[in-house]
């Protein structure tokens, strides 16, 4: 498997403005997350999962961008880390 340096991502860019979305931070580690469904998810189901799979650490925001598209936002940029790599 490739590092998450080399892999590409190709499609729709979603742009975020800072100033309209008060859960973005430069000093957070920000990820972009899309659920891979043709139907639409429920933005609270989606996140009621997410933070119960991650054990609901502290200062973890998690917003909706889009259909199917969040924002999601760790305070702790090593505990955003040890998630995106899958860790508990």
């Amino acid at each position: 498997m490739a590092n998450h340096e080399d892999q590409s991502i190709e499609g729709k860019v979603i742009s975020i403005n800072p100033d309209e979305d008060a859960s973005f931070a430069a000093e957070n580690l920000n990820l972009v997350g899309k659920i891979l469904s043709n139907k639409e998810v429920s933005f609270s189901t989606c996140r009621a999962a997410l933070l119960g799979i991650w054990g609901h650490p502290e200062g973890v925001t998690i917003s909706d961008v889009g259909r199917n598209k969040v924002l999601i936002s760790f305070k702790d940029v090593r505990k955003g880390i040890q998630i995106r790599n899958g860790g508990p």
